[in-house]
């Protein structure tokens, strides 16, 4: 119903029916090569980088049947322009959303990150539940950023840039900006168990040359 709903309100608002809805900016079959398992907090950031959406999760304070339990729902994200990954996960938002409302009540939130989401497991024929599928976890507070801010503004042009159809969408749900402030960390990229890079350690790791993302790189075993 609220898929429905959303193409209603989309169709209402003058979106045309030849608008080119484009997914992601991102081809995920030509992503850089994965850094060694070794390094987690890099491996953290490499996950976050070559993604286009994510899981995010919270509690629920809907009046209906779903309020006090955790819910979650599937988001487009980004984390910086292409030449400037930042690791910071920003979420386009907008009120008309529940999940924004409940986001607003309480700020507890999770986002988990997987690259099955592309041909990164495929290739290699990795069940999305097996370890060596890489996925990482970020928990952390909410933000909904200040209008018009240079994080607004940086947020807003890192989702455009990965997610061009976001332009399109009806201005009228006032879209804001929003994102994860990161307390907690788990990776899970290899057989053994998960590995807990701090929140500094992840910011301090450096991704991929931004050069490498415009570059036609193949994929590794």
């Amino acid at each position: 119903m609220l898929y429905l709903l959303s193409f209603v309100l989309l169709v209402n608002a003058g979106v045309q029916a030849n608008t080119p809805f484009i997914i992601s900016s991102i081809d995920h079959d030509d992503i850089p090569p994965p850094p060694p398992v070794d390094k987690a907090a890099q491996y953290a950031r490499y996950i976050v980088r070559n993604s286009d959406w994510c899981s995010l999760s919270h509690v629920s304070h809907q009046d209906d049947v779903t309020k006090g339990y955790p819910v979650s729902r599937v988001y487009s994200f980004s984390d910086g322009p292409f030449s400037n990954s930042s690791g910071i996960p920003y979420i386009y938002t907008t009120f008309e959303d529940g999940g924004a409302r409940d986001l607003k009540t309480d700020v507890r939130s999770s986002i988990t990150v997987s690259l099955a989401q592309g041909a990164f497991c495929d290739v290699r024929n990795l069940d999305p539940e097996d370890p060596r599928c890489p996925q990482v976890i970020l928990t952390g507070d909410f933000e909904f950023l200040e209008k018009d801010s240079d994080e607004w503004k940086f947020g807003q042009n890192a989702l455009f840039e990965k997610h061009p159809a976001m332009k399109t969408w009806p201005k009228s749900h006032k879209w804001m900006v929003s994102k994860l402030n990161i307390k907690f960390i788990e990776l899970v990229d290899n057989v053994g168990g998960g590995k807990y890079p701090t929140v500094q350690e992840y910011f301090n790791a450096s991704p991929e040359h931004p050069s490498a993302y415009h570059n036609k790189i193949p994929l590794t075993d």
